[in-house]
């Protein structure tokens, strides 16, 4: 008969990427206890498991495993459209997750006819996603005024007089 006497660590795998149910599951696989928390993260996917701890390799048996999970942030930073076409600030603004609406064009010397002007909130203010952002459109530099027809007078003088 032989004896083995084990070292009561077990390997932890690397469990960033993976969904939360994936690693809750690779973990009381090696006979560890998950405990989930939830990190804002706007570059992970929803629901993926951004970080560990402790890290992949040799852990006790038994011990727990803190998953951190990426969860929508709460708030979004308002990105900075002006100056940019219609298209693609609405386009931005949909990727970062807001909506947009449209104030009264104005006429400008300096931004393109129907480029972004300016926009409420201002760029980098933090909002909730879905926030509807404002959007004031050029319509180009104002134009020149039409001359305004002045009727022919007669200022000769009439020859004997």
């Amino acid at each position: 008969m032989t004896l083995y006497v084990a070292s009561g660590q077990v390997e932890l795998p690397d469990l960033e990427g993976m969904t939360e149910d994936e690693a809750r599951a690779a973990v009381q696989e090696v006979g560890l206890i998950p405990s989930v928390t939830e990190v804002e993260d706007e570059d992970a996917e929803e629901g993926t498991v951004v970080g560990q701890s402790p890290s992949a390799g040799k852990v006790d048996q038994g011990s727990t495993v803190t998953i951190e999970v990426a969860t929508a942030p709460s708030t979004v930073a308002v990105p900075d459209v002006t100056g940019k076409s219609q298209s693609d600030a609405e386009r931005e603004l949909g990727t970062s997750g807001l909506a947009y609406t449209y104030g009264e064009s104005q006429y400008s010397d300096n931004i393109p006819q129907g480029a972004v002007i300016s926009q409420n909130p201002n760029p980098g203010t933090q909002v909730a996603p879905d926030t509807t952002v404002t959007l004031v459109l050029s319509d180009g530099p104002e134009p020149e005024p039409d001359p305004t027809d002045t009727p022919d007078v007669d200022v000769s003088i009439p020859p004997g007089e």
